[in-house]
């Protein structure tokens, strides 16, 4: 009854969960989900996990490069359902994009600034948000990142009211289970950690207790992952090569993603720059403004502050030292929701602080300016949709792979592969999508020993794939210097040899 009565008074959280889920089945309908070669990992660990073949890749290797949580999540979706997570994906995704619009109109309803238009704009922008629309429209570990974040903020506040150790222990539980699911969870355990020290509300033994019984807590499961992933294949987290790009243009590749959020058109570069920097300091500006008054240190709006600081700060130090894809949207995607709730509450309690002239004025401005904002989310939405409902969504489910001469030969004569020879390809992942085989990479050029290994396996067959392009495998001259290569199929968009 108690739950009826809350779904009642919140039926716009309702309508809006309810449009967010049917937002993702309609996009996903002409061919399927959104399958990147991250996707194909994923599934093939939990496949493999649900054959009892333990937490295995698609090329037969244990996984390390990825933490256990999210494959551990699809394989459990799968015991339960017994359908394939590439077939259960839209309608998982769906559901959790639902429970994550749900948990914003909570979300809404924690903040200081209570105004019903306010929280419905909150969530109708949402909804129509391309940022988060990208993420559950593929096979992400992103989906359920972003979902163990907002449960992380409401039981932050949940503890703030009682501090008592069961509730810090249910927040560390939560930061553990993000950490295990994307290794960017440890930012809510630095956030975890950081509001502890600022909460004015705890005497010093108490800090330094919880401080340790959180902290512990919350990187626990990350080190069973790594001890797991040191002891069996001698690494914490996979081959990891150094950044190759700055920190300025990391700053640049930030502020192009905001700008992205914001629904500005592709932008400079300086002006990119610039925009990261004001979006930074504004929000540092907040963060400190809030810390100076004790009641509003632990308060939700600061929370999300913090963690959208030290998400955003993650990313791009992380980036700058370490290399991996250039900071995008899938990698900013988590702090898209306490950007929006955080960056947009202070202004809407001026606004209802002072009511003078000049502040309806700016009011005017700001409801134009939010519907302008809604529009254009409305439209890149609208682009999105038509490319996702005439060719697919980008990636192994789109029409350049559905409709590809290699790979509709592939699908129809798996029988032309050996069991008892090795498969390699420039697309590991494409391949083993598309057929199931155990598929290896050819090795990357930065790395001799792979190369070694892989001129070592004198008999074998190698899938080349024309559109795939990566600049870091050895391209096929290369391959063609040290190995003979034998053509068994030539088609338009790639070919099958085999290597003796």
């Amino acid at each position: 009854m108690k739950c009826f009565f809350y779904l009642q008074k919140n039926w716009e959280t309702l309508l809006a969960a309810i449009l967010g889920f049917f937002a993702i089945i309609i996009s996903t309908r002409y061919s399927g989900i959104g399958v990147s070669p991250d996707s194909v990992v994923y599934a093939s660990v939990a496949r493999n996990f649900h054959a009892g073949k333990g937490f295995v890749e698609l090329s037969g290797i244990p996984i390390v490069q990825f933490p256990l949580f999210f494959p551990v999540f699809l394989a459990a979706v799968f015991l339960l359902t017994g359908i394939d997570p590439i077939i259960t994906a839209p309608y998982l995704n769906g559901i959790l994009f639902s429970i994550v619009i749900f948990c914003c109109g909570k979300l809404a309803d924690q903040l200081n600034v209570k105004s019903p238009w306010y929280k419905r704009f909150l969530l109708i922008l949402v909804v129509l948000s391309p940022s988060l629309l990208e993420i559950y429209k593929m096979i992400w570990s992103e989906t359920l990142f972003i979902l163990l974040s907002l449960l992380f903020l409401f039981q932050w506040q949940n503890y703030v009211r009682f501090h008592q150790p069961k509730h810090l222990l249910t927040l560390a539980l939560i930061a553990a289970l993000a950490l295990v699911t994307r290794y960017a969870g440890i930012t809510l355990v630095f956030t975890g950690c950081l509001l502890l020290l600022i909460d004015p509300a705890l005497a010093f033994k108490q800090k330094i207790k919880h401080f340790f019984l959180f902290g512990f807590t919350a990187i626990s499961l990350l080190i069973l992952n790594l001890l797991r992933n040191a002891l069996i294949l001698g690494t914490v987290t996979g081959n990891r090569q150094k950044g190759t790009t700055t920190l300025t243009e990391n700053l640049q590749f930030y502020g192009t993603t905001i700008s992205g959020w914001l629904t500005i058109p592709e932008t400079y570069v300086t002006i990119a720059f610039f925009i990261g920097i004001i979006s930074l300091t504004l929000f540092l500006i907040l963060f400190w403004m809030k810390c100076r008054n004790k009641a509003a240190i632990v308060s939700t709006e600061n929370v999300l502050v913090c963690f959208f600081l030290t998400y955003a700060g993650f990313i791009i130090i992380t980036s700058t030292i370490s290399r991996y894809e250039t900071i995008n949207n899938r990698l900013l995607a988590p702090a898209f929701i306490p950007f929006l709730f955080g960056g947009s509450s202070w202004l809407v309690r001026i606004l209802k602080k002072y009511r003078q002239k000049q502040y309806k004025l700016l009011s005017y401005f700001l409801f134009l300016l939010t519907i302008l904002f809604i529009s254009r989310s409305f439209y890149v939405d609208y682009q999105q949709y038509q490319e996702d409902t005439t060719s697919g969504i980008p990636g192994y489910s789109d029409d350049s792979w559905n409709k590809s001469e290699m790979v509709a030969f592939l699908k129809k004569h798996k029988e032309v592969f050996k069991p008892s020879l090795k498969i390699f390809s420039n697309d590991s992942a494409g391949m083993y999508f598309i057929t199931g085989f155990k598929t290896l990479s050819i090795p990357d050029r930065h790395y001799q020993k792979e190369i070694k290994e892989y001129t070592s396996n004198k008999h074998h067959y190698l899938i080349w794939f024309n559109q795939t392009e990566d600049e870091e495998l050895l391209s096929l001259n290369e391959i063609k210097q040290i190995k003979q290569l034998t053509l068994l199929y030539q088609f338009k968009d790639g070919a099958i040899y085999q290597s003796f």
